[in-house]
């Protein structure tokens, strides 16, 4: 059976225009408006391991929703909380306003974000002389999927105080310093 010029060129135009449609459809990482994946951002802070680029970001505190909520409420702005739970101690460091502390991990070779760690948070708080393992949380901010996907908690951080923080997964570890505002 034949298949005539116009029907070749017609079925063309069809698979072209499901390719393109399906192109338009898939989400795409952009970093313009949010600081998501390892690259820079303001605020962000990197450190680079053998294996890993870790990097901490220490912003005001945020609106945390469990997956149904998620899916029942539809709000704009928070955290979906995926593995983990919120500490319910946000005054482990003595008193202040409560900052939202998260860390993520991305493949060192590849940038790609690693949804799978549990790694280790130590905030060590150099002016009250006060160490704190941070309950980990698995996080990522609502809408942006897993370009986002990051690791922390809220957590009450005294105000200009000097801080230590310490991550640690697998055999790779990134030390940052901070001082809080």
């Amino acid at each position: 059976m034949k298949i005539s010029l116009e029907m070749r060129t017609i079925r063309r135009i069809s698979i072209g225009c499901v390719l393109a449609a399906t192109i338009l459809a898939t989400p795409s990482v952009s970093s313009a408006h949010t600081p998501a994946g390892c690259g820079r951002a303001s605020g962000k802070q990197l450190a680079a391991s053998h294996h890993y680029v870790f990097t901490l970001l220490v912003g005001p505190a945020e609106n945390m929703y469990m997956p149904y909520q998620v899916r029942a409420s539809h709000p704009k702005h928070g955290e979906a909380m995926l593995r983990g739970h919120m500490t319910t101690d946000v005054s482990m460091l003595s008193g202040g306003p409560v900052r939202h502390l998260e860390v993520q991990i991305c493949a060192r070779r590849t940038r790609t974000v690693v949804t799978n760690a549990s790694p280790k948070i130590v905030v060590h708080d150099l002016t009250k002389h006060k160490v704190v393992s941070l309950p980990v949380a698995v996080m990522e901010g609502i809408g942006e999927g897993a370009a986002d996907l990051h690791y922390g908690n809220n957590v009450a951080i005294p105000r200009r105080h000097r801080f230590i923080i310490t991550v640690s997964w697998r055999t790779d570890r990134a030390t940052f310093h901070y001082i809080s505002s």
